[in-house]
This record gives structure tokens, C-alpha cells and sequence, in this order.
């Protein structure tokens, strides 16, 4: 399983003038300055100036009288480049198919959706143990016992039947709440991410959970997966503990309105009883749709997860 990565809003910077040009394209002959003797600037755009190089005789400002302000040095900083510096060489990567696919969608679900972000630290002794050990005597017949991420999905889906307001879908104005768990799982393949679908995962026990998740991947990495095996879920879980990721979120698959980010599970220091411990530990981050979801309910899934994972 594996996720979007996380989000950084760039830093805000002053919009372009609606007068600027696409750069290349002829902008006529700029307008003559007066003769002053001296270049009227703000103390904000002689900074600027300074440290991207421009030569403000050259700029024509938009403020008053003239005088030049920041967002005039927004496009000649764009084009600036110190002296002797060639421009450097680059590979054009088109912006198509399936990665086209997803920058629409999730441009779309961040515009959309306004997202809130929980997170909870999760005590993984016993998951990590009944992986090791599997459960009962089922594992005993199996080549191989349950692993840790088909018990947390086990887990997800419990938590989930006792909050259904995150097993939901937003739909115009109405929630709808579903009462079957299917769990979208996301999987990275080179050309972008994928997200099968585990149909009825409230039926399903840890081992029959993680059969059919490892049949999707390795059909999606084999590029063979079907359209009605990737719609349909009602929440989805992200993981990119199997990276060395702590802690990250990620961004709603629409009309969902929950998405859980699963971190590393890392030999962390923490007090037991008392006294100071190494337990193995994984951060989860729960984003939701603030539309539907409010932080409380939101705490409350992940209280509970927490609760089933650890016990």
C-alpha cells in the first residue's frame, strides 16, 4: 500500500498584474520614465531587486507617481539569472494519462473538500506479535500468518462499523453512510497511484484480507487490474511506513470522506507504568472531510482504532 505524499502550500507572493504577458510574448514598447534623476521604489522592491539582480531603471512600476513595488520585479525575477549562469538543461514529462488522472482529481478533492487532519500514536507490540505468531491455530495451516498491515486493515474495518460516519460517501447535499466496509487500498506503480478495492472487508478475516490485497497488487503492478476493481470504496487506507515515513498525510478520494495515512512502525521510547520503555510504535493520520466529519468524530475513529490495534 502506498500513498500520496504529503502536501506543502507554496509561499504566498504577490499575484501578477492582470496586465502581464506569457513570457515571450511581445509586450510593445514600455512606457518612458519620467526624467527624475531618481527610480521611485518601495523599500521592499529595492530588497528584492537587490537580491535577484535587477537593475530597477529598468522596471516600470505600477504604484503611485510610478514608484516600483514588489509584484512589478515578479516576472523580471522570473526571467533574472546571475551573470554566467547558462540556463540548465531539463526533461519534459508529460502530463498525461493516469498521472493527468490524478492531478485532476486531487486538485479537485483539495479545492473541494476542506480537509482537517488527526493524528494518533498506535502501540504495535501486539500487532507486531500476532503477525509473528498469526492467530490461533488458522496460521498454523497457512504458509504464512497474517502480517501487520492486513491486521490493521482488520482494524480500520472494525473501527469503522462503530463510527459509520467516516465509512461515507458526500454526495451534493446528502451523507451517505454505508453499512458494507469496502476498503480502497492505495498501491504506487511507476505511472501513478492505483487504488483497489477490498469488497466487504467486514466479512473477511485478517488472512482472507491480506490473500486478496496481495492478488490486486500484484495484478495492478501487472497492469491488469479492472475499472470495477478500483471504484467503489467507501474509505481508504494509505501506508508509507514501508519508506521510513513517520508521519504524512493525505489528500480525500472523493466522494469518500475519511482517508487514513499509515506511518512506519518505529522502537520508540515512551513511559510504562511509570518507567521508561522501547515499544514499537506507528503514527496514523486520519484526514476528513470537514463538511461532513467534525473533529470530534474524527477523534473518536481514531480513539477506537487505536483501542483494537492495541488490545
Amino acid at each position: 500500500m502506498q500513498p500520496e505524499s504529503t502536501l506543502k502550500l507554496p509561499q504566498q507572493t504577490d499575484p501578477p498584474r492582470s496586465t502581464d504577458l506569457p513570457e515571450g510574448k511581445d509586450r510593445g514598447p514600455a512606457p518612458a520614465r519620467p526624467k527624475t534623476g531618481k527610480v521611485r521604489a518601495s523599500p521592499r522592491a529595492r530588497r528584492m531587486a537587490r537580491e535577484l539582480g535587477i537593475d530597477l531603471s529598468e522596471v516600470i512600476g505600477s504604484g503611485p507617481g510610478g514608484a516600483i513595488l514588489p509584484s512589478d520585479l515578479a516576472g523580471a525575477g522570473a526571467s533574472a539569472s546571475p551573470q554566467g549562469v547558462e540556463e540548465q538543461e531539463y526533461q519534459v514529462v508529460a502530463l498525461k494519462g493516469t498521472r493527468r488522472t490524478i492531478a485532476q482529481r486531487t486538485q479537485q478533492s483539495y479545492r473541494t473538500a476542506p480537509h482537517i487532519s488527526l493524528s494518533i500514536a498506535i502501540d504495535a507490540a501486539e500487532l507486531w506479535e500476532r503477525s509473528r505468531r498469526g492467530q490461533g491455530g488458522l496460521a498454523e495451516q497457512q504458509a504464512r500468518p497474517p502480517g501487520l498491515t492486513s491486521l490493521l486493515l482488520k482494524c480500520v474495518t472494525a473501527a469503522l462499523l462503530q463510527h459509520p460516519r467516516l465509512n461515507a460517501h458526500l454526495v451534493d447535499e446528502e451523507i451517505r453512510e454505508f453499512q458494507a466496509v469496502h476498503l480502497g487500498v492505495a498501491v504506487a506503480l511507476e505511472e501513478g497511484l492505483v487504488v483497489p478495492v477490498l469488497r466487504n472487508a467486514e466479512q473477511k478475516e485478517a488472512l482472507e484480507l491480506q490473500s486478496e490485497l496481495g492478488n490486486l497488487v500484484k495484478r495492478a503492478q501487472e497492469r491488469r487490474l479492472q475499472l470495477e476493481e478500483m471504484q467503489g470504496s467507501t474509505f481508504t487506507v494509505s501506508n508509507l511506513g514501508m519508506y521510513g515515513i513517520n508521519h504524512f498525510t493525505s489528500i480525500l478520494n472523493l466522494p469518500e470522506v475519511g482517508i487514513l495515512s499509515v506511518g512506519a512502525v518505529r522502537q520508540t521510547p515512551v513511559a510504562v507504568d511509570g518507567e521508561v520503555a522501547v515499544r514499537p510504535r506507528m503514527n496514523v493520520t486520519l484526514n476528513a472531510d470537514h463538511r461532513a466529519v467534525d473533529g470530534a468524530v474524527a477523534a473518536q475513529f481514531l480513539q477506537t482504532l487505536q483501542e483494537l490495534a492495541e488490545h
